[in-house]
């Protein structure tokens, strides 16, 4: 027995004798399709020149086959090191077939592994090269996005298990490996072009048939449909419909969220466009690892595992929650207390004072919200989270309504309350608070990105030397730093020179307004004007964002009988919903709104959905502490006995 032999089924390397002429992974138990054990009987010798020579008997019965061992490799290596055998092993195969005698080999070992270049390609090499290429190079592009995560942001390698669990079951349940998997793609493929050519057709269409007879000329010996289609191209589409390249995400997002990581679809897709997390340069390394493809292949790895859609953010949750529906799981709630702490370092917000109250909340909540749904109207886990956060800061931080953001801004006051330090920080650092992308550091990290990740594998159409030593010259002109764009503090400088040249243009003006300015009573004036001015241009800008987001500007409540919870309703005005906010809850808000990525009335809807929980838990909780119970009527639950007057013995008590 060869051990270079690889199951074409689960990629086990080892077979075991069947001692019925067949040979049987060791692992699945799946029958070798191009090994037979042959040998010749004593009555079959005169027999062998009429060209009836024996056969193998078919009359003993197939062994089971043998356990597999505990220190036995993964199937996904074994498949790896299969391909990636050197042509040196692939050389002695041939060298052993061309030593053997005239009766040909005399054991599997004589076979090599994969497809014979030798003799003509057929119907099942194509399918089968095809399917099991596209498979293992998504199962390989998990498995690198699983790497990294664990590797380059600290998540817990308890997902690279799950994930490989989750992707084995997806597989099976999506069908791609039944038996006549291909023969009916090919027969669905007849019958959509029947149904496409009743539809008319536009004369621009038409005039695509001169490329397609091209494509009829070049792949020729490929098999295709009565339409004349190629059966490569369809059975590659029907591949990408049952397992789509983004589900490699979607499978990877899954197994951090059952394992309870803090990991969330904008980590996720942020990761993924930034290029850390292995997907739109994928193919490359794919290609490195199961080599080059074959003449049963005939589509490059860009086409084949370069993505051409990328799933939104609103829908990402969407389809996790189908993938673990299909599958059958019990999926947990998303990880509270570890999403929270998160949120609450990126908002500058001390977590050791907001997260007792907050977990307390949501312990007592529970809110549907923190589980993941496959409706796609519903707001997002992250939402739900962010929400409980904003009101139990409402409530330590007393944020109802009292101005306390406009004061801190009056001339000569100076709050040394925290909640004016909180405000005043989401409103300075609300720039700092935007998710930024590594790409966008400065123009050389771009044009590296684009290098590695955009434009990863794209090579000149034709082999023209000039145009690849004119990209090398530029590149290496932007790496040296010889572009003023690329010099630090250029644009700045050359904006000071252009102020400067202005400036000493009109001398006498300068001067004539610093006399005027020289006198005490004219500073405190204008000192105590620029205060004022500076608080209506702060309050002026903040209504323009609040008027951009279709908030309405309410003032500081002024005569507050009582420190009550202060709710925010919405208003149906001439066929739309008014918002209506004040200062302080707006800036905190809006703060929440950006770190979670979603627009600021989704943020107040969703904080409205927890307020009216909470008051109507709050309202059933106070109904049953004052509810009275009422007279005991009861035999069983009455301390007074009941008096019978024909029991003597009740009587006698």
């Amino acid at each position: 027995m060869a051990e270079v032999l690889t199951c074409y089924v689960c990629g086990n390397v080892g077979f075991d004798d069947g001692s019925n002429g067949f040979f049987y992974c060791m692992r699945c138990g799946s029958q070798a399709e191009d090994i037979v054990e042959t040998g010749d009987d004593q009555e079959a010798v005169d027999l062998i020149g009429t060209g009836h020579g024996s056969v193998y008997s078919s009359y003993f019965l197939r062994q089971k086959p043998a356990a597999p061992q505990n220190n036995m490799v993964s199937p996904l290596s074994q498949f790896w090191s299969s391909l990636a055998h050197d042509n040196a092993a692939a050389k002695k195969d041939q060298a052993c077939v061309a030593d053997t005698d005239v009766t040909g080999p005399t054991g599997p070992s004589d076979f090599g592994s994969g497809l014979d270049e030798s003799r003509p390609l057929c119907y099942d090499d194509y399918y089968s090269e095809i399917r099991i290429r596209y498979v293992m190079g998504i199962q390989l592009m998990i498995q690198l996005q699983c790497q990294a995560s664990v590797e380059t942001f600290g998540v817990t390698e308890l997902v690279c298990g799950l994930a490989a669990s989750l992707w084995f079951r997806y597989v099976v349940m999506s069908g791609v490996f039944d038996d006549n998997w291909a023969d009916e793609t090919i027969r669905e493929s007849e019958i959509q072009k029947s149904a496409d050519h009743l539809r008319p057709v536009s004369p621009i269409l038409s005039t695509t048939g001169e490329a397609q007879n091209a494509s009829n000329v070049r792949y020729k010996e490929e098999p295709r449909n009565i339409h004349g289609q190629r059966a490569v191209l369809i059975w590659l589409k029907s591949l990408r419909r049952s397992i789509p390249i983004h589900c490699s995400l979607v499978i990877s997002f899954l197994a951090c969220h059952i394992a309870r990581s803090r990991v969330l679809p904008t980590d996720i897709i942020k990761w993924s466009l930034e290029g850390n997390l292995p997907y739109f340069s994928a193919f490359i390394e794919i290609e490195k690892v199961i080599g080059q493809p074959s003449k049963a292949c005939p589509i490059s790895s860009i086409s084949m595992f370069r993505p051409s859609e990328f799933p939104s953010l609103q829908n990402f949750e969407t389809l996790t929650a189908s993938l673990g529906q299909s599958l059958g799981l019990d999926l947990p709630p998303v990880n509270f207390h570890a999403i929270s702490t998160c949120y609450l370092n990126q908002l500058f917000l001390p977590s050791e004072k907001i997260m007792p109250y907050a977990c307390k909340m949501y312990e007592w909540l529970m809110p549907p919200e923190l589980w993941l749904s496959t409706n796609e109207s519903r707001l997002p886990t992250r939402v739900g989270v962010m929400s409980i956060l904003v009101v139990s800061i409402r409530i330590l931080y007393n944020i109802n309504g009292l101005g306390i953001w406009e004061s801190s801004l009056s001339t000569g006051r100076k709050l040394e309350s925290e909640t004016a330090e909180l405000l005043s920080n989401l409103e300075a650092r609300y720039d700092e608070i935007a998710p930024k992308y590594e790409y966008s550091k400065d123009l050389a990290t771009y044009l590296q990105f684009c290098k590695d990740v955009v434009f990863a594998g794209v090579k000149p159409s034709l082999e023209n030397h000039e145009e690849e030593k004119i990209i090398e010259s530029l590149w290496d002109y932007y790496e040296k730093e010889d572009c003023p764009l690329l010099a630090e503090g250029g644009i700045q400088q050359k904006r000071s020179r252009s102020n400067e040249r202005f400036s000493n243009n009109f001398p006498d003006r300068n001067k004539k307004i610093r006399d005027n300015n020289e006198t005490p009573r004219t500073l405190n004036y204008e000192h105590r004007k620029s205060e004022e001015t500076k608080k209506e241009k702060a309050i002026g800008r903040l209504k323009l964002d609040m008027e951009e987001h279709m908030f309405y500007y309410m003032p500081p409540r002024k005569r507050v009988t009582k420190p009550d919870y202060f709710v925010y309703e919405r208003k149906l005005d001439e066929g739309a919903l008014t918002y209506i906010a004040d200062a302080d809850y707006y800036i905190l808000l809006r703060a929440c709104a950006r770190v979670v990525q979603i627009d600021v009335r989704v943020m107040h809807d969703a904080v409205s959905r927890i307020e009216r929980r909470l008051a109507w838990i709050e309202k059933r909780i106070n109904y049953c502490l004052h509810l009275k119970h009422p007279a005991m009527s009861c035999d069983f639950c009455s301390n007074v006995a009941p008096v019978h007057g024909t029991d003597d013995s009740c009587s006698s008590h």
